[in-house]
């Protein structure tokens, strides 16, 4: 999108499931960016997604990213329920499945970065944007108010 850090955070969860957690189990939340458009977060430990996916739905089509497969979907928005053939999903358009579960492969990634010095596999500013916008909602979550980014004072500001 173009767009590496949102201006704006709200969010609010609470832990319904696992009341000894810090964190909730449950959370919505709004990330608005400078170059006009939002992203909706919403999730938990309970809602029972299939193999922790995580799915972005486009104005013009669907990803679901999971430790087992990626799915591409030239439909766009949330999947209704289709009788004829029984499923929440249309077919792909494209659909790879995963050799094996890679948390341990990119742990070693990551430390074998660190012994040699050597970039690693993934891109550092794709995950510096993203933990930056965690950081961003994590502020307004706990803070209960709207969190912005004040990019001349390189603070978040509570509204």
């Amino acid at each position: 999108m173009d767009s590496p850090t949102p201006a704006r955070a709200v969010a609010t969860g609470h832990a319904y499931e696992y009341t000894e957690l810090e964190c909730p189990d449950t959370l919505t939340c709004t990330l608005e960016y400078p170059k006009g458009f939002l992203v909706n977060y919403f999730g938990g430990q309970t809602t029972g997604m299939d193999f922790g996916s995580i799915v972005f739905y486009g104005t013009k089509a669907t990803l679901e990213i999971s430790r087992a497969a990626l799915a591409l979907y030239e439909e766009a928005g949330r999947f209704l329920y289709n009788p004829k053939i029984q499923r929440w999903r249309p077919d792909p358009k494209l659909y790879v499945e995963s050799e094996h579960e890679g948390t341990s492969d990119n742990l070693r990634n990551w430390l074998d970065s660190i012994r040699s010095r050597k970039p690693p596999n993934c891109n550092i500013r794709a995950g510096v944007e993203a933990g930056f916008a965690a950081h961003l909602a994590n502020a307004a979550l706990r803070s209960g108010r709207k969190a912005s980014w004040d990019e001349a004072r390189r603070e978040i500001i509570l509204v």
